[in-house]
Order: C-alpha cells, then sequence, then structure tokens
C-alpha cells in the first residue's frame, strides 16, 4: 500500500491519499477528492529504415530493367512505410509517365507523291520508311518531341508534338503535296 501526494481543490491543502482507493476526503475542509487514473498510451514506433532503402533500390532497379509493374509494386510499399517519402513519389511520378506500347501511329495516304518512300523523322532521327498507303505504330516515350517527313532531298515543315504519360496517343497523317502532316491528338 501506497500513498499519493494530492493538493486539494478546494483549499489547496496538501493531502495523501491511499493508492488503492480511488477517493478520499481533505482533512483540513472535508472536501472529496478523487483520484484522476491516468491512462499512459505507449505508442510504439517502427524504423523503416531498411527496408525503405531495400525496397528504393530494388524499384530503381526494376525500373532500369523496364519493369514497371514490380517497380510500381515497391514505390507503393514505401509509401505505406513513409507516404511523404520523396524518392517513392517521384519514383510513382516516372512509372506513369513509362510508355510501355505504341502510342504513335503515322499514315501515308496513298498516291501522296511521285511514289518515293518518305522517310519519318521524330528528333531528327530516322524511326520508319513508307510507301503510299503504308502505316507505322511507334512507341515514343514521354517529352516533347518533332516529327518531319523527308523525301530525296527534301523535309516537310516540323510538327512539334508532347507525349504526356503512358495513355497518351499522336497520330499523324500525310496529305496533299510533299511531306505535309496533319496532326490527331487522343
Amino acid at each position: 500500500m501506497g500513498f499519493i501526494a494530492l493538493k486539494c481543490p478546494e483549499c489547496g491543502a496538501s493531502v495523501e491519499l491511499d493508492d488503492s482507493r480511488e477517493f478520499g476526503f481533505c482533512s483540513y475542509c472535508g472536501t472529496k477528492i478523487v483520484q484522476e487514473k491516468q491512462i499512459i498510451e505507449n505508442r510504439i514506433k517502427t524504423d523503416y529504415t531498411r527496408e525503405i532503402e531495400g525496397n528504393l533500390l530494388l524499384a530503381e532497379r526494376y525500373l532500369r530493367e523496364g519493369n514497371k509493374f514490380d517497380a510500381k509494386h515497391c514505390f507503393e510499399s514505401v509509401i505505406k512505410m513513409d507516404p511523404s517519402n520523396t524518392k517513392a513519389l517521384e519514383g510513382l511520378d516516372i512509372i506513369d509517365k513509362m510508355v510501355d506500347k505504341p502510342n504513335v501511329t503515322i499514315t501515308r495516304k496513298k498516291k501522296d507523291s511521285a511514289g518515293a518512300d518518305y522517310k519519318v523523322l521524330i528528333d531528327d532521327k530516322e524511326v520508319a520508311v513508307l510507301a503510299d498507303g503504308e502505316s507505322t505504330t511507334l512507341m515514343v516515350q514521354s517529352g516533347k518531341h518533332i516529327i518531319q517527313t523527308k523525301c530525296l532531298y527534301l523535309k516537310s515543315p516540323s510538327v512539334e508534338f508532347e507525349i504526356k504519360d503512358a495513355f497518351s496517343k499522336v497520330e499523324f497523317y500525310t496529305q496533299g503535296g510533299f511531306g505535309k502532316l496533319k496532326l490527331k491528338i487522343q
């Protein structure tokens, strides 16, 4: 049996209360004093530092390999442990912008020119060659790009387009005279 030192809420006198009782009385003024029980909540904070670092390293490896599914899973695991983890949030943003399916279609209408093949250039790199009536579908990563067609030594005017994310789709059609491009964005 122990005693708890309290102060009387009425007269301010020091009072000792038996710790096995819920209440007692002030010996000076007779006020009933109720012992307040404090509930101490122990919260255990788990340190996820190693798991977070491991998942981030694994996610980066998966990204380098082009494995969006497993990289996303690793980044999401980090977010569950640390919702404000910048690297994981940026990683998920990168995954949303990664293109893994063809998203740019280029069609050359029939009898568009004298029959010479058109070379298709995206960002000054040849990506396809089209004869009359042919079409091709390409996979172009997110970002701003420039497309042109080239026939022999002539180039069409350039058209700038943007792939915003993995769901962006763009269609180009050649029409009329040499290398005129018509753009349709979905």
